[in-house]
């Protein structure tokens, strides 16, 4: 199981703090307009999350697959960044 970094925990943190901010807005009845702006920050931010735990996986895996001799675990990292992109 991976390890995440603080960079990728704050990251998610502000995920979590926009949705709840959506969820409360449409609790309150706000404007849609008022909503699709702020499920516009939510998804920038999850973007930057996936990103970050991305790049973090690509430096750690490639290392761990070169000094294990190990191509399986660059295969699964390809699959998982055709799968993201």
């Amino acid at each position: 199981m991976s390890e995440f970094s603080k960079s990728v925990k704050n990251h998610m943190a502000r995920s979590t703090g926009h949705l709840m901010t959506v969820k409360r807005m449409i609790d309150e009845g706000r404007d849609y307009t008022e909503v699709m702006m702020q499920l516009s920050a939510v998804r920038a931010s999850l973007t930057g999350v996936a990103n970050a735990i991305m790049i973090e996986q690509i430096k750690t895996e490639i290392v761990r697959a070169v000094e294990a001799g190990e191509p399986e675990r660059i295969r699964k990292l390809n699959e998982t960044i055709s799968r993201y992109f």
